[in-house]
């Protein structure tokens, strides 16, 4: 079964711009919104999104804590946030991040493991992040986005062949070891 994200529901008008390629003005909105109410966190997300857009790497980050330390981060949140904050190895915020949207019980399972295998990935620990992508994919096997980002995993690590082996033996039955040493098969 493959998890999508679920489409968000209220209008967040501040996003039309940035996809105009106008994050200026999508910032300037989300500015205005946010003056209005402080804790409209559609507002939050697209003002992320504009920063982002308009590659404020720091600034974002520092929008991305702030919607972080609302204490909810919704569905269509944890992408931007993960990008926004691993941009400037800010790992505490990214795994404040995920444990927050697990905890909401609203963010899929494959969001989950591709937020955990990032951050496994900007700490540097490659087995863990093909660890994680190797299990939700024997769970998801349809999933693509989980297999690229397997793909990429393995060859961060720099072995090619590994890489190939991994993917070509995704959601097959281990090999019983005992066949492979030439021990008894049985009876």
């Amino acid at each position: 079964m493959n998890e999508r994200m679920p489409t968000e529901t209220r209008p967040e008008t501040a996003r039309a711009p940035v996809q105009r390629n106008d994050a200026r003005a999508a910032l300037a909105e989300a500015d205005a919104a946010l003056a209005r109410d402080p804790g409209d966190d559609s507002r939050m997300l697209a003002r992320l999104r504009a920063l982002s857009a308009l590659d404020d790497r720091s600034a974002a980050a520092r929008q991305a804590a702030e919607i972080v330390a609302t204490g909810t981060v919704r569905p269509a949140a944890l992408d931007p946030i993960l990008a926004a904050v691993l941009a400037i190895d800010d790992l505490r915020t990214a795994r404040n991040a995920i444990a927050l949207a697990e905890g909401s019980g609203r963010v899929p399972r494959a969001a989950l493991s591709r937020a955990r295998a990032q951050l496994a990935i900007a700490s540097g620990d490659m087995q863990a992040a093909t660890a994680i992508l190797v299990a939700a994919i024997e769970e998801d096997p349809q999933n693509t986005t989980l297999r690229a980002q397997l793909t990429e995993a393995l060859l961060a690590g720099g072995n090619a062949g590994h890489a190939r082996d991994v993917l070509a033996r995704i959601g097959m039955r281990p090999a019983d070891p005992a066949k492979g040493r030439g021990g008894a098969e049985g009876g």
